[in-house]
């Protein structure tokens, strides 16, 4: 099988795609296909970026032909194009989160859980010296 370089990514790809192309590709050797499916996912991620642009500097609501207001047609096309990148980069098996680190605690949670202790043992100490004979009277 053809394999693609998996360092040069494919011609006319903007920035997004670019950008895609590297995080996919770097450490791994594609075969045709599934360089033919990176090389559509990067194209769409690049058409994503540029109606992303447009909606940026386009109102999200316009006014149709009987003079009512209705969602931007470019709303429902970048929703297409990011299904489409999703089903893609889901066949390839792109984008599982690696498994959650363990949590550790952080140094705020030690210092108060050292407050506690620190006052549970002052606590411990008055009820001492208040009963130094511990018969509660």
């Amino acid at each position: 099988m053809p394999r693609a370089d998996p360092l040069r990514s494919p011609r006319a790809l903007g920035p997004a795609g670019q950008a895609l192309w590297r995080e996919i590709n770097t450490g791994r050797t594609l075969d045709g296909p599934t360089a033919l499916l990176v090389t559509q996912a990067c194209r769409i991620a690049d058409i994503c970026a540029g109606l992303r642009e447009e909606l940026d500097r386009s109102p999200l609501t316009v006014t149709n032909d009987r003079g009512d207001e209705a969602p931007s047609p470019l709303v429902s096309e970048t929703r297409q194009q990011s299904l489409a990148l999703l089903n893609i980069l889901t066949k390839l098996g792109v984008g599982k989160l690696p498994a959650a680190a363990k949590t550790t605690r952080s140094a705020l949670d030690e210092l108060a859980d050292e407050l506690k202790e620190r006052r549970r043992a002052k606590a411990a100490r008055v009820d001492d010296a208040e009963d130094p004979d511990g018969t509660g009277g």
